[in-house]
């Protein structure tokens, strides 16, 4: 059981982990420490863990009234107090008092016995409002959340790999999956976080311990930034301060993991996508120009896959729309489905429009109509929640008195927040600078204000 629940844990496309069981204790999670930390470093991520309550507590406590305990307060802190003081133990009571509170919340439930084991892994995001989950895996049987359960006791477990059925509502197919179900018991339950860290663990001899290293910690540090930089120090300083998105080795393995195994992961088009997308996130926008055979479409769809999996915390909306000359679109759909093969909701947010056709796209249509070409893929979004506009050969609007370069700037224009903008061209000045100028007032839209500045 603790190796599958390590794979879950370590799929890259989840964001949240829902845990009930009837037990917990520190050697289970112990077995999982380490994928359970690199989770929740991620940005975005969150866990929710359930505590019940096993028929054998309840059981105990009506045979023996001395032995009536509060559970699972005192059951739990007697575990603690009895630990050995193990590296890999201090490890799990140090990642409580790190994310409790924060990415990580503990509840418990207490209506009933609860005597449910279910371990739920998912994507959840919002959109148009509404919380949405996908790619969810859950895996349901007889181990609680302890060493015995994980390992140490012949248990039975079942891992459910269908997000349909994890995620069904009761009222639209009359089954209620594994997600309703916890969130269901979840909002039943108790917050147990803040107890559990001021009067559970932190008393322990392992919590009082772990508390007196992350002090040392903390105050070696302090020293540390006490002390005068060298000239050296402040040099290493200034390249990671400015080149901070290049050496980010955890951003480039992501943006990796995004590429299908029939695809070459040249280092030149990840640290592209780096640069292009820290750019768009300072300035509103990029202008990619790179030679004719570098890939610029699949930088440009790696980008498109990056902008849909990061939740977007400044209100820009969740779609993309991507304008192309005619002549390139199903190239940029094949590539696109390609990356988001594992995740197809994902292409469902993306548009397509053809170069010329943005007048029609600005028109007001009926929410059934669709353009005649088939340009647009499906049905063009009134609401206009695009947060990233990507173009292809942008160099076709390097002037700005066309009908079409209005069309388009009247688009942005209209959308709020206004949306990232990406520009794609291996030519993007042809006759005066003049050409490069137009291009990027697309997302420099306060030129007077402009973030960029002269090289």
């Amino acid at each position: 059981m603790a190796t599958y629940l390590r794979r879950c844990i370590e799929k890259k496309n989840i964001n949240t982990i829902q845990i009930a069981t009837g037990y917990w204790d520190v050697p289970g999670m112990a077995l999982v420490v380490d994928e359970l930390a690199a989770f929740l470093e991620r940005e975005g991520t969150q866990l929710q863990m359930l505590i019940g309550q096993e028929p054998y507590v309840y059981a105990g406590q009506v045979k023996v009234p001395t032995y009536r305990r509060n559970f699972p307060d005192d059951y739990i802190k007697k575990d603690l107090e009895e630990l050995e003081l193990k590296e890999e133990y201090k490890g799990v009571v140090d990642l409580l008092l790190t994310h409790c509170g924060k990415t990580m919340q503990v509840r418990k439930y207490m209506k009933t016995l609860l005597h449910a084991k279910c371990y739920i892994f998912s994507k959840t995001f919002t959109e148009n409002g509404e919380k949405c989950c996908h790619d969810a895996m859950a895996i349901m049987g007889s181990s609680n959340f302890t060493y015995k359960g994980l390992l140490g006791n012949a248990e039975l477990n079942y891992l459910e790999k269908n997000g349909s059925i994890i995620d069904s509502n009761y009222k639209r197919t009359g089954v209620k999956g594994h997600i309703p179900w916890f969130n269901e018991m979840w909002e039943q339950a108790e917050d147990w976080t803040p107890v559990l860290l001021e009067q559970v663990i932190k008393p322990t001899p392992i919590g009082r311990e772990v508390n007196r290293e992350r002090k040392q910690r903390q105050k070696e540090a302090e020293e540390a930034l006490a002390k005068p930089f060298t000239p050296y120090e402040l040099y290493i300083k200034l390249l990671q301060t400015q080149f901070a998105t290049f050496l980010d080795t955890k951003l480039s393995g992501q943006i990796k993991d995004y590429l299908p195994a029939t695809y070459s992961a040249f280092d030149y088009q990840i640290d592209a996508v780096k640069q292009c997308y820290e750019y768009m996130q300072r300035h509103g926008g990029f202008l990619l120009a790179d030679v004719v055979g570098l890939g610029k479409t699949v930088v440009g769809a790696l980008i498109v896959r990056h902008f849909l999996s990061t939740p977007q915390k400044d209100g820009r909306g969740g779609r993309v729309l991507i304008i192309t000359p005619p002549a390139v679109q199903q190239p940029w759909r094949d590539t696109l489905g390609d990356i988001c093969a594992t995740t197809p909701e994902l292409s469902k947010r993306i548009d397509y429009i053809s170069l010329g056709r943005l007048d029609k796209f600005t028109d007001g249509m009926d929410d059934e109509e669709t353009l005649d070409d088939g340009t647009l893929d499906g049905v063009l979004d009134q609401s206009k929640t695009y947060g990233l506009i990507l173009i292809d050969e942008s160099h076709r609007f390097r002037n700005s008195d066309t009908e079409m370069y209005r069309a388009l700037n009247s688009l942005i224009g209209s959308i709020t927040p206004t949306p990232y903008v990406g520009l794609l061209s291996a030519t993007p000045q042809n006759n005066r600078p003049q050409d490069l100028k137009n291009q990027i007032y697309l997302f420099e839209r306060t030129p007077k204000n402009s973030t960029l500045t002269k090289g």
